[in-house]
């Protein structure tokens, strides 16, 4: 065993048969309410600088499905506290996860245990990720479906199998990525905007709801609503937080913001 190799395993016990990790909550509104209808929940771990370069060791160490089970628990026994059945949870997986035989047992044996519906749990896929496996994933999907779990397609827009994935998957939600929220109401922005109607009455027409990511500015936010997005997340909205302060979560500029 090389020392590198030594290092990431000795991390990866730490993160995974430990549980060194933690999850912030981001609240996901709706737009014409300004009422949370959701949260993402996003791990963190102090044993690496990113969440990204843990699920990167996670996958060199053969260790990925172990990591996402063990965030899946934590963060719908964390869910569960919230007593909410009318909001939901989003849950980011990789597609690889999804695809692995063991998957829809082991997160149906977790959700019962804690109460929550299935309804309640939306599984994120990042689209970049989906043509990898995607002849698999489809039909793990619609197992996952029809069990009553919801399906999300994250950062849409981002990657070249968009509209693709979109077909293929059928998902219950889209996520749209932040580049679309950015600077949505400057004058610059005219084909960014057509390309959200566009998205969003496709949505409508396909029984997909819709959620705009990234909103970070009030201008933002009324465009979007101008252009029919009901749904959306992001700074302006709430930042992510950890669990205990979930309740005390609230937007941002509220009275300039609730007309």
């Amino acid at each position: 065993m090389t020392l590198g190799v030594g290092r990431v395993t000795n991390k990866l016990t730490q993160l995974i048969d430990d549980e060194n990790f933690t999850h912030y909550f981001q609240p996901i509104y709706d737009l014409d309410r300004l009422e949370s209808i959701g949260y993402e929940a996003l791990l963190r771990t102090e044993l690496y600088d990113s969440p990204r370069e843990a699920f990167r060791d996670a996958i060199k160490g053969d260790r990925l499905l172990e990591l996402e089970e063990a965030s899946i628990r934590k963060v719908v026994e964390q869910f569960a506290q919230l007593n909410s059945k009318h909001q939901k949870l989003f849950i980011n997986v990789y597609p690889s996860t999804i695809v692995n035989e063991h998957f829809k047992d082991c997160v149906k044996r977790l959700v019962q245990e804690v109460g929550v519906s299935f309804g309640q749990v939306v599984f994120e896929i990042k689209e970049a990720e989906v043509a990898q496996v995607m002849s698999t994933l489809s039909d793990r999907i619609k197992e996952l479906r029809n069990e009553g779990f919801l399906i999300a397609i994250d950062d849409f827009g981002r990657g070249a199998t968009s509209i693709y994935g979109v077909v293929e998957l059928n998902p219950s939600i889209l996520k749209m990525d932040r580049y679309f929220a950015r600077d949505l109401s400057s004058a610059t922005s005219i084909q960014k905007k057509r390309l959200v109607e566009s998205m969003v009455s496709f949505c409508n027409n396909s029984g997909i709801d819709i959620i705009l990511e990234g909103i970070e500015k009030p201008k933002e936010l009324e465009v979007a609503k101008q252009i029919g997005v009901r749904k959306g997340q992001g700074f302006l909205l709430g930042k992510p937080v950890p669990f205990e302060q979930v309740e005390t979560l609230k937007v941002k500029h509220w009275d300039s913001i609730k007309k």
